[in-house]
């Protein structure tokens, strides 16, 4: 196992009624990247984000890769119900992008290629509290991978999460398919 030191900041800022701007990044000794971004609070009909990260990353072969990733989320609550729901799109505009983790878990991985870099995903999350029975959560993601046909994965995840009397019971199923 491997450890490295890193730094992360992120920046909000409110510029009108609804409307937000916000920034990020990380530095690490072997990634580096830069998000920028737009919110809209849309009143009654929900939350709408828009943003693009651009990162820089070295892997211990002395191989670099640069790449940008696109995103767009949607959020709503619904107050007479008490669920949340989430729905997230991620295009990579290229095969060079990785995000923290990837570059993390791939820096010391000699054998990287197009097959293991993200071009985009889609994922839709759903939670919902049900009071006296705790709290119940879905989320199911599609990922599909540079490197041409049949390089797709799905995931679905559910949960369910109760406290009683300060002792926390979690239960957690997922399913995955790759091809």
């Amino acid at each position: 196992i491997h450890s490295q030191r890193f730094g992360q900041a992120e920046f909000l800022y409110g510029v009108l009624n609804n409307t937000s701007l916000y920034s990020g990044l990380i530095a690490a000794q072997h990634y580096r990247s830069v998000m920028v971004g737009i919110g809209q609070g849309m009143g009654m009909a929900g939350a709408l984000s828009v943003d693009v990260t651009h990162s820089a990353s070295q892997f211990s072969d002395g191989e670099k890769r640069t790449g940008q990733s696109w995103r767009m989320r949607y959020s709503k609550h619904f107050d007479t119900t008490g669920t949340s729901m989430t729905l997230a799109g991620y295009r990579y505009a290229s095969d060079g992008y990785y995000d923290f983790d990837e570059a993390s878990s791939s820096y010391y991985t000699q054998n990287r290629n197009a097959k293991s870099a993200l071009k985009s995903r889609a994922q839709l999350s759903l939670s919902q509290n049900m009071g006296p029975f705790g709290s119940l959560s879905v989320s199911a993601s599609q990922m599909e991978y540079w490197g041409g046909r049949d390089t797709r994965s799905r995931s679905i995840t559910g949960s369910w999460g109760k406290s009683f009397n300060g002792v926390s019971i979690n239960l957690n199923q997922s399913q995955s398919k790759s091809w």
